[in-house]
């Protein structure tokens, strides 16, 4: 489990992140739109199964280009007919934020309290990286496997502050910081954070999202 140190509280009740493996990318080599669901994946969504999940889906760029797209997640139990197996999976439908995706890309999922859902992809390197490493703690580099961050009390308590929820017209503490690490970061990346975290303060305002496929669990 990784230690988040960056500006987070309670805003999120959980955060996961891993780095995008080609299978998990590559829709030639993988038709499955999915990833399994490890320890992590479990504790931040639970055994509950099968669950879909209203997620908000971004892609950054280290331009700053950002894109966005109001999509769901499936969580469920690819053996959920075993009498003693369990083999959780999370399924993601293919979108215009997931198939800007690239091997080697970090890949983050984070709940809030009112259970709404978010995804961000974004490169593992670079401005964007920088920022994002930053802003949600992140102190070790992604790997191939799920890892959660371990959000203590004081991480908690002040993410609605440090993202600029409180106030939207107050300068947010990622707007006022002065690290070397972000002297050089392009001022569209900037713009991009600033709508991203707007954004993310509105997740349980959300209207309901269009119909998607009925999702059919493998066997």
């Amino acid at each position: 489990m990784a230690t988040g140190t960056g500006v987070l509280s309670d805003l999120f009740s959980g955060i996961v992140f891993k780095r995008l493996s080609p299978v998990e990318v590559d829709a030639v080599r993988s038709n499955q739109h999915e990833f399994n669901g490890s320890r992590p994946l479990i504790e931040l969504f639970g055994r509950e199964q099968p669950q879909r999940l209203d997620t908000d889906f971004y892609w950054m760029s280290n331009a700053g280009q950002l894109v966005s797209e109001r999509g769901m997640l499936t969580w469920y139990d690819a053996r959920a007919r075993h009498p003693t197996r369990t083999e959780y999976r999370l399924y993601y439908y293919d979108n215009s934020v997931t198939r800007k995706a690239t091997a080697g890309d970090t890949l983050l999922i984070g709940r809030k309290p009112d259970k709404s859902t978010f995804l961000l992809i974004a490169p593992s390197t670079g401005a964007a990286a920088t920022r994002i490493a930053w802003l949600f703690g992140i102190e070790v580099e992604p790997g191939a496997a799920f890892a959660a961050l371990d959000l203590d009390a004081a991480e908690r308590s002040g993410l609605s502050i440090a993202f600029g929820m409180d106030d939207p017209e107050e300068m947010s503490l990622w707007q006022t910081d002065q690290s070397a690490r972000l002297s050089d970061e392009p001022p569209e990346l900037r713009n991009s954070i600033r709508i991203l975290q707007k954004r993310l303060g509105e997740h349980s305002n959300r209207t309901a999202i269009k119909a998607l496929p009925t999702f059919q669990p493998e066997e």
